[in-house]
């Protein structure tokens, strides 16, 4: 009977070219040694990032994966979408057709897709009222409403977590729940005999 073993999996976290805030690319820390779980986030790479299987890129942030003293580095299926302040506002409420083009691509392709925000429900209000004193949106509208209602209807597509400012821990969190839950530190190429 043979069993598969738990191996060492080092992780390349791959940061999407179009990304313009780079802020996780210096507080992201590299691992110096696997972690009692057998896991080691050893390098970080901005380039254009397409989850495996998609032709069109979509999120902003996954990984590549190899077991250690492989050279090649495999894809998967986790897609993260970061929206820092504002910025899940304008999706949520004047971009929400073409965001869910986005959602509909992680559907298509079975992505293990997350967003991951910091504004609380209040930042948004004070932003909808910023923006509605310098008269971009109006005041009949109820934007808080249209953008709650859409951004209810995104949970029950994917998560969407409120993670204040702490991106890392968060994304570094997801990470190992996507590579214990896929399994990915099990080689079936590398199996005991027993």
């Amino acid at each position: 009977m043979a069993r598969n073993l738990k191996q060492n999996i080092e992780i390349k976290i791959i940061l999407d070219s179009r990304e313009r805030d780079e802020t996780l690319l210096k507080t992201i820390k590299m691992d110096k040694s696997f972690k009692s779980d057998k896991i080691k986030i050893c390098q970080i790479e901005k380039k254009c990032f397409k989850a495996l299987g998609v032709k069109t890129s979509t999120g902003d942030l996954g990984i590549e994966y190899r077991f250690e003293g492989e050279t090649r580095w495999k894809k998967t299926k986790l897609s993260i979408e970061l929206k820092r302040d504002a910025d899940i506002f304008s999706t949520l409420y004047s971009n929400i057709k073409r965001f869910r083009k986005e959602l509909d691509r992680s559907d298509k392709y079975d992505l293990d897709f997350y967003i991951l925000h910091n504004w609380t429900f209040n930042q948004i209000k004070e932003h909808i009222v910023k923006l509605q004193k310098k008269k971009r949106i109006g005041y009949k509208s109820q934007p808080f409403l249209t953008f709650l209602n859409n951004y209810l209807d995104v949970t029950k597509r994917c998560a969407v977590v409120n993670c204040g400012d702490n991106f890392e821990e968060t994304i570094r969190r997801i990470i190992k729940i996507h590579i214990l839950k896929n399994k990915l530190q099990y080689n079936v190429d590398k199996q005991l005999k027993l």
